[in-house]
């Protein structure tokens, strides 16, 4: 599915996300900036430590904070697993400059979902297969009207990041996740934390896994954007608790509330650090 993330100006690059990122969509990651002559695409970044390394050369060149960026992850489900299908893409037709890992152009853009019911291409992922038969053909002025953007959702489910060489940016595909002044397309930016369960008969059950949600979200935000279930799971012999992202009270169990993934009991997860590294 990929992840975007969209750093405005004036906010600090998210350095301590990107690790995750990339080990959640690890198939390549790039990113993008505006000069105001050109949007600068640099890409194609196979590995972690070639991403890094490319951004830290670039906070030699440019202010970086003060730089509106375009950041984007990929996890591949159609096209090749290849540097010149990492995202973003220059806004064009010609395939050769849509695989380009270093490139200048007026618009950038970067895609995070699946396009259905386009032909398969060999080589090219969906999103450029897109980009080249249908936005290619629009320019940011036409991109920016609010009847084009709702067909390219309606057309595409996804979430999309454009760039102009002014440093506008558009996000297309309903909320984004806000956190510490940054756009996220979905969640996979957030880490993780998997330990076990215990029954009722202290037997060990199954590896379960939490996500670390942002701070302020809340269930509403949970539930309508992710489609988690509207209940708990309720176990009737334990206690109750109150949990205090939600405001409801909650079965404790070591299990979760389903409204808003908080996990109900206390727990240390570095106990059961050695049970896991047992597996």
């Amino acid at each position: 599915m990929c992840i975007i993330i969209h750093k405005p100006q004036g906010v600090d690059m998210p350095y301590g996300r990107l690790k995750t990122c990339f080990a959640n969509n690890g198939d390549g990651a790039g990113f993008m900036y505006a000069d105001g002559n050109y949007v600068m695409i640099e890409k194609g970044f196979m590995k972690l430590p070639e991403l890094m390394a490319a951004l830290w050369s670039l906070e030699k060149r440019i202010n970086i904070k003060d730089t509106a960026m375009i950041l984007h992850f990929r996890l591949a489900t159609h096209g090749e697993k290849a540097a010149g299908n990492t995202h973003p893409f220059i806004l064009c037709k010609n395939p050769q400059k849509l695989i380009a890992l270093n490139i200048a152009g007026d618009t950038g853009v970067a895609h995070n979902g699946i396009i259905l019911d386009l032909p398969r291409h060999k080589h090219l992922s969906d999103t450029m297969i897109f980009i080249k038969e249908v936005m290619a053909d629009l320019s940011f002025k036409r991109l920016k009207q609010p009847a084009i953007q709702a067909l390219i959702e309606l057309a595409t489910n996804s979430k999309w990041a454009i760039m102009h060489k002014s440093g506008q940016v558009l996000l297309y595909g309903g909320s984004w996740t806000i956190d510490d002044g940054c756009h996220y397309s979905n969640i996979s930016y957030l880490q993780t934390i998997s330990w076990y369960t215990f029954d009722n008969y202290n037997h060990r059950s199954k590896i379960e896994t939490i996500e670390m949600y942002p701070i302020g979200m809340d269930c509403a935000d949970l539930s309508t954007s992710y489609g988690h279930l509207d209940e708990c799971n309720i176990d009737p012999i334990t206690d109750i608790k109150h949990c205090h992202l939600c405001h409801e009270e909650h079965q404790e169990k070591g299990r979760l509330c389903y409204t808003c993934k908080e996990q109900i009991k206390d727990y240390e997860p570095e106990l059961f650090e050695d049970e896991l590294n047992d597996d």
